[in-house]
């Protein structure tokens, strides 16, 4: 039997249970030699089932096979005995990391995760990890001990009282660029190919690493994976490349390869939340992790399936307030021209559900080389405020460098116009732009009735109504509405009558 070395203290009855589980060629001379009496406590009833298997399949399970006869054993029926079924499961679980040719701390908590449904467990998979990664003889005994004191804590209140929730410690509200991407929170940045979704990122990027205290941005990507990208995108934002991190790893060499995981699977989270801390235990720390597009790190099978990928997201959203980090997936959009904005993001309803923040980049139509940074959904947005900035991408360096207009400039746009911008087309916003317009001039001819307003007023009792700028100045053209200086304000007024 093959043991790899890193389990030579593991106790014998896991290095035999293991054989027998796992090992075809050691579990045929163990098979009629062990008897399931020589194990001791949970590993007894495993132990059972093994050999039992073996002698109707003359095989060894395997670990699916293993789990399924650990989940139909008759000592798992009921609710008396859920604690005894998790238990199983978790040293089903360590059994099959025994076997594991490449054993490594995340494949030990995704294998675990696995096993484990109830948050109450998920939540101690995260000591778990911290263990796992230090190491050592004792890893499966320490393991085991986090897992019982994990399920006797389940199953009792303990010191569990009612506290108000003004006492649990939490953390304000905060944005990094209101409203489009608040701090510690999971957002979207959504836009057809091309439209400077990674020079964006790269931005953010670029301004945490000229912060006061400068902080590290963690980049995943397969769009724009060549080093060289990122580096000059970010040289030409003024940023220091230095503190764009990715995961890779060294060769004897010397040399740096990638190393992405192919796919994030709702486990992957929980890597990243150790490399995360890892980075930051030695001072440096990440404030932003970038995941471009988002859609390419799952499987295509399951990229628009709502519950899978609203898991992953949950999960990374969750990850974003544990860390308090920004975190930013970028996605794609689908062909079908004829839908809304919102369902033209690819992935699925839960892209747009399960993040706090959805923007999206789209060209300017009234305004050539022009681009637009909406805020399509944001939760944490105050109704009517201005969720528009524009920016023109110019060339530097060889990449592109993005200058911003002012937030004086901003301005509103809700669904409704983004899409009726999008589709250019008179039809498209029957349910949108024109109903807004009228609405807007219907306004304007009620507030200006009675004589002039300061430009001032007017918007702000506008922005009440939830009308934007654009549709408000589109409004002002076809009433006829003339503006002047009074002093140091314009006002409008409504137009003079035509001469009889």
């Amino acid at each position: 039997m093959t043991t790899n070395p890193y389990f030579y203290n593991a106790t014998l009855q896991q290095n035999i249970l293991t054989a027998l589980a796992f090992d075809e060629e050691a579990g045929r001379v163990l098979v009629d030699r062990v008897e399931p009496g020589l194990f001791e406590g949970d590993y007894r009833e495993i132990a059972e089932r093994v050999v039992e298997y073996w002698r109707q399949y003359n095989k060894p399970p395997g670990g699916a096979h293993l789990f399924d006869l650990v989940e139909n054993s008759p000592n798992n029926d009921g609710v008396q005995n859920r604690k005894a079924k998790v238990h199983h499961q978790t040293i089903v679980a360590m059994c099959e990391l025994h076997a594991s040719p490449n054993f490594n701390a995340q494949y030990a908590v995704d294998k675990l995760a696995a096993f484990h449904r109830e948050q109450t467990i998920k939540a101690s998979l995260y000591k778990m990890a911290d263990r796992f990664m230090a190491g050592g003889p004792d890893i499966l005994a320490d393991v085991e001990q986090m897992m019982q004191e994990a399920l006797a804590g389940r199953d009792t209140p303990g010191d569990m009282e009612l506290i108000p929730i003004t006492e649990f410690s939490h953390t304000e509200l905060s944005f990094f660029w209101r409203p489009f991407f608040p701090n510690s929170m999971l957002s979207v940045l959504s836009a057809k190919k091309g439209l400077n979704k990674t020079s964006i990122i790269i931005d953010i990027a670029s301004n945490l690493s000229q912060a006061e205290e400068p902080l590290y941005t963690l980049y995943l990507s397969k769009e724009s994976g060549a080093a060289g990208v990122l580096i000059g995108l970010m040289q030409a934002a003024g940023g220091d490349p230095s503190r764009l991190v990715a995961q890779a790893k060294r060769a004897a060499d010397g040399t740096v390869g990638s190393a992405l995981p192919d796919k994030l699977t709702p486990q992957e989270p929980a890597r990243l939340e150790s490399i995360v801390r890892q980075y930051n235990d030695v001072g440096k720390p990440v404030g932003l992790i970038a995941i471009e597009p988002v859609n390419s790190f799952v499987d295509a099978t399951k990229a628009n399936q709502d519950a899978g990928m609203r898991e992953l997201l949950d999960r990374l959203a969750l990850l974003a307030d544990r860390l308090q980090v920004m975190i930013i997936v970028s996605t794609h959009w689908n062909k079908n021209e004829e839908a809304r904005v919102r369902d033209r993001i690819i992935g699925s309803v839960a892209v747009v559900n399960v993040a706090r923040s959805v923007n999206v980049v789209i060209d300017d139509p009234e305004a050539p080389g022009r681009r637009l940074l909406i805020n399509l959904i944001g939760n944490y947005a105050d109704p009517g405020e201005e969720n528009v900035v524009g920016f023109r991408p110019k060339p530097a360096y060889g990449w592109w460098q993005l200058e911003w207009e002012s937030e004086e400039e901003m301005f509103r746009l809700d669904e409704d116009e983004v899409d009726a911008m999008v589709k250019r087309r008179p039809e498209a916003g029957q349910k949108g732009r024109p109903r807004k317009l009228e609405r807007a001039k219907e306004l304007l001819r009620g507030w200006l009735q009675d004589g002039e307003l300061p430009r001032r007023t007017i918007m702000s009792r506008a922005k009440q109504e939830h009308i934007g700028q654009r549709t408000l100045e589109a409004a002002k053209k076809e009433c006829g509405i003339t503006a002047r200086p009074r002093g140091k304000e314009w006002f409008w007024g409504s137009p003079p009558p035509a001469a009889g």
